[in-house]
């Protein structure tokens, strides 16, 4: 029934379907202070950098530093971001002169929960998640453990849902967007 309810709803990007999530009860977002379900920065800017390349013409090259402009993020930071992706043959890279990056597969054939999947460090959503800590001394009879384990799975079934396609149905306005803020002066973005 759950999932029954999102193919139903128009996605425009990946806050589309987190915010999907929330309003239906389902799943809760992080606030500000960093409680809830979260992805890391990490993850969040993979999907960027997929987002974008999947509004570019097929084949064409982007560069690192024309995304960091575009989504103000470190060029050293996107740079890890770009290898790993590559490492998950997600993005071809092409070195030189003239290289830069692109989508290694069609858009339709990368799943989001996947690459949250692959980019995440771990889900661990309380200490009793993480064996490697010591055991919570109410394990034996707490249900929060089995409750956080049915949210992460559901968060991560809508995730499964959708492929970077589903997220590229607004292509055109993602592209001016992208175009806009590529024409305002930025400074040079290093850590």
């Amino acid at each position: 029934m759950f999932n029954k309810m999102f193919t139903k709803l128009p996605v425009g990007c990946f806050t589309d379907i987190l915010r999907m999530c929330y309003d239906y009860g389902r799943i809760r977002l992080a606030k500000d202070r960093g409680d809830g379900m979260r992805l890391t920065s990490f993850t969040e800017y993979s999907l960027r950098v997929l987002l974008y390349l999947g509004t570019r013409p097929k084949g064409q090259l982007s560069s690192i530093k024309e995304i960091s402009s575009i989504y103000h993020i470190s060029t050293n930071h996107l740079s890890k971001i770009v290898y790993e992706l590559g490492k998950l043959g997600l993005i071809q890279t092409i070195r030189g002169r003239n290289g830069g990056i692109r989508l290694a597969k069609d858009p339709e054939e990368i799943n989001i929960g996947w690459v949250v999947r692959q980019t995440e460090e771990d889900f661990h959503q309380a200490a009793c998640f993480d064996e490697s800590k010591q055991g919570c001394i109410i394990s034996s009879a707490c249900r929060l453990k089995s409750v956080l384990s049915e949210a992460l799975n559901a968060y991560l079934n809508v995730l499964d849902s959708y492929s970077l396609q589903d997220l590229l149905v607004n292509q055109k306005t993602l592209q001016r967007l992208f175009e806009q803020t590529a024409q305002i002066p930025r400074r040079e973005l290093t850590e």
